[in-house]
């Protein structure tokens, strides 16, 4: 199991709100599957033009298809 956020707000909420169960292992910055060890957090489109919200969703689409092709690799692995 793995959670990832955008942000680290959100990695901070997440890590208060498990207490004593939070799992450094568990938790992610999304864009860490682009930019290994990076810290990278996905920017906020909110206050920009619609070309801001397409680079994000970029981003996005990306980062989640590194979890997917990760994620096939490791159940190809255990059959």
């Amino acid at each position: 199991d793995k959670i990832y956020v955008m942000d680290g707000d959100n990695y901070n909420d997440v890590k208060r709100m498990a207490g004593n169960y939070f799992n450094e292992t568990k938790i992610d910055l999304l864009l860490n599957e682009l930019y290994p060890k990076q810290n990278r957090e996905v920017p906020d489109p909110w206050f920009g033009g619609i070309e801001d919200f397409r680079k994000v969703y970029t981003m996005l689409d990306a980062a989640c298809e590194v979890i997917i092709k990760k994620y096939i690799a490791a159940q190809q692995q255990q059959q």
